[in-house]
C-alpha cells in the first residue's frame, strides 16, 4: 500500500512532465503485456502512474544511483516476469528515474493551503489480478452451493457470505486501475459473474449490481469519487430507474419517494436513488424532451429499508423496497448516465455498461443445471421399466438441446461483447447492428437459460420437484424471476426492431 506521500510524489512528476519540465523517453516499455511507446505525451503520464502504483502496491522501490538500477522489494514481490521485464528495459528505466530526481521539485504549500486533489493512485484494499478474481468466484461457488438453503431462507446474503465476497474482490470488477483496481473487461465480468452465479444465483446477482460501485463512481468528480469510495471492495446498491423526485435547492436536492428491486441494500455501503428533477413544481425537461433524470447517491442508513422481498426466485438476492422523505443529497453526489464520464476507459464511455454484466448470472444457473442433471442421470432409473435414464433417446435428446441452447446463447452474446469493445478501444462508432445485438444478445441469454433449465426439469420428471434433492427447483425458480427484468424481456425487442428499420419506436429505450 504506498501512502498519500507517495501518491502525491508521483502525482507531482507526471504534472512535471505534462508541463514539459521532464524531457521525454523515446523508446519502448513492457506494461502490462504491451509494448507501450514512451513519447504519447498525457498516454504516457497515465501509464506512468498505473506502473509506479503498481510497483509500489508490490512494495518495491526503485532508484538510479551512480548509473545502476537499484531495486528494494520484499520477499517474493520480485517475480521472474517482473525481473526479466526491469532489465529488459533497465536504460529507459534508468533514464527515467534520472529525470524525476533531477526534476525541480514542487514549491510547498502555503501555510493553510490545501493539497491538490489526488484523483489517481491505489486505494485501500490488497491487489487482486483478473485470474485472481476469477479463481476466487470459483472456490466461492462450492460453499454457495452447499448454503443456498441458508440464503433462501435469509431472504438477503448472511454477513459472513456478503462479507467473504468483498475479500474475494468480487465488488471491485469495475474498479480503475488508475485506483488500482482489475478494471475488468465486459467479458472478463461475464466470466466472474457466472461463475459465482453457479454456486448461488441471488449471490451472483448482488455480486453484478454491487460491483457497480467502479461504474457510478465514474460519474462524479473524481476528488468527491474518492473521499465517497475510499476502498476498492465498496458494494453499490439501488434502483436507477426514476422512481422518486428531486427538488433542486441551494448545494443539492431534496429528495422524496419509494424505489424497489434495492438488491444488496442490506450489505452496501451507497444506495441510489434514480428520480425526475423538479423545479418551480414542475418536472424540469431533459435531453429529447423527457423529464430529467437523476441518480442520487446517499448512505442505506438515510433510508428505510422495507421488508417486502418475498418472490418466487433469486429469494436470497435481499432485494428490498427502501424509501425517504425531503432527504437532502449534495450536487455532488448525483450524476446522469447521459452526461459524459468524468473517468477515460472503455468500461465507462457508453451508458449500457452497467448492463452488459447481466448475463453472466443466466449463463452460471444454465450451466449449473445441465451439469446437475447430467451427474444425477448416470445412475438414474425410469419407472416401471428401470431402463437407465442415459440410455432412453428424450433424455439424450434433451441433453444436446440443453448443450446447444446454452452454447449459442453464449456465443452470440460474447461476440456481441468483443465486437463493441473492439470499436470503442478503436474510437469507431458502433453501427445500429452492432447496438441491436448487444441488446438481443443479452436477452436472449435470458430467455435460453429459462428454456435450458425448464427442459431439464422436465426431462428429469416428478424428481426435479424435490428441493432437498435436488437444486434444480431452485435453478428453474431463479431462471424465471430474473427473466422478468426488463432486459430478460422480449418486449425491448420493439425497440430493437425499430432501430433496424430505421422507424419511430414506440417505447424508446435509452440504453440501447
Amino acid at each position: 500500500m504506498t501512502s498519500r506521500a507517495d501518491d502525491d510524489e508521483t502525482t507531482a512528476f507526471v504534472t512535471m512532465y505534462l508541463q514539459g519540465s521532464l524531457s521525454p523517453v523515446r523508446r519502448t516499455l513492457v506494461f502490462q503485456g504491451e509494448l507501450v511507446p514512451l513519447d504519447r505525451g498525457k498516454e504516457l503520464a497515465v501509464s506512468l502512474v498505473e506502473l509506479l502504483s503498481d510497483l509500489s502496491r508490490r512494495g518495491i522501490r526503485l532508484r538510479a544511483e551512480g548509473g545502476q538500477l537499484s531495486i528494494e522489494a520484499p520477499k517474493g514481490a520480485l517475480t521472474p516476469d517482473l525481473r526479466g521485464t526491469l532489465e529488459a528495459h533497465k536504460p529507459e528505466l534508468l533514464e527515467l528515474l534520472q529525470s524525476k530526481s533531477g526534476a525541480p521539485e514542487p514549491a510547498p504549500p502555503r501555510e493553510g493551503a490545501s493539497r491538490p486533489p489526488t484523483t489517481t493512485g491505489p486505494l485501500e484494499g490488497p491487489p487482486l489480478s483478473a485470474d485472481d478474481i476469477y479463481r476466487n468466484a470459483r472456490t466461492l461457488a462450492a460453499e454457495l452451493r452447499e448454503r443456498s438453503p441458508e440464503i433462501e431462507a435469509a431472504r438477503r446474503l448472511p454477513a459472513d457470505v456478503a462479507g467473504k465476497l468483498r475479500e474475494a474482490g468480487l465488488f471491485r470488477l469495475n474498479m480503475p486501475q488508475a485506483w488500482g483496481g482489475p478494471e475488468l473487461t465486459s467479458m472478463q465480468q461475464n466470466e466472474v459473474i457466472e461463475e459465482i452465479s453457479r454456486g448461488n444465483a441471488s449471490a451472483g446477482w448482488c455480486v453484478m449490481i454491487g460491483s457497480d460501485s467502479g461504474i457510478v463512481s465514474a460519474y462524479l468528480d473524481q476528488e468527491v469519487a474518492r473521499e465517497m469510495y475510499p476502498r476498492l471492495d465498496m458494494v453499490q446498491a439501488g434502483w436507477y430507474f426514476p422512481a422518486g423526485k428531486a427538488w433542486r435547492v441551494k448545494g443539492g436536492y431534496r429528495v422524496t419517494g419509494k424505489w424497489r428491486f434495492g438488491s444488496g441494500c442490506t450489505h452496501c455501503d451507497w444506495l441510489s436513488a434514480g428520480c425526475v428533477v423538479v423545479a418551480d413544481g414542475l418536472s424540469r425537461a431533459g435531453e429529447g424532451g423527457l423529464s430529467e433524470w437523476k441518480i442520487l447517491l446517499a448512505r442505506p442508513a438515510e433510508f428505510e429499508l422495507i421488508d417486502s422481498w418475498r418472490t418466487t426466485g433469486l429469494q436470497g438476492s435481499g432485494s428490498l423496497d427502501y424509501r425517504c422523505e425531503n432527504l437532502f443529497v449534495p450536487e455532488e453526489h448525483a450524476f446522469s448516465f447521459f452526461d459524459p464520464p468524468r473517468r477515460p476507459g472503455i468500461l465507462y464511455c457508453r451508458p449500457d455498461t452497467y448492463l452488459r454484466k447481466m448475463p453472466g448470472i443466466p449463463l452460471g444457473v444454465a450451466r449449473e443445471a445441465i451439469d446437475t442433471v447430467k451427474a444425477m442421470l448416470a445412475d438414474r432409473l425410469e419407472f416401471p421399466s428401470r431402463r437407465p435414464y442415459r440410455e432412453m433417446p428424450r433424455v439424450q435428446s434433451a441433453i444436446a438441446e440443453a448443450e446447444t441452447l446454452y452454447g449459442a446463447a453464449r456465443s452470440y452474446l460474447f461476440t456481441s461483447l468483443e465486437r463493441q469493445w473492439e470499436k470503442l478501444a478503436a474510437g469507431t462508432e458502433l453501427t445500429k447492428e452492432d447496438r441491436a445485438h448487444l441488446w438481443l444478445s443479452r436477452t436472449h441469454v435470458f430467455q435460453s437459460a429459462r428454456r435450458v433449465v425448464q427442459l431439464l426439469y422436465d426431462t428429469l420428471g416428478g424428481g426435479a420437484i424435490y428441493s432437498e434433492e435436488s437444486p434444480l427447483d431452485r435453478h428453474l425458480r431463479d431462471v424465471i424471476t430474473m427473466s422478468q427484468h426488463l432486459v430478460g424481456q422480449t418486449k425491448g425487442w420493439e425497440a430493437v426492431g425499430a432501430l433496424l428499420l430505421g422507424a419511430p419506436s414506440a417505447t424508446p429505450y435509452p440504453f440501447l
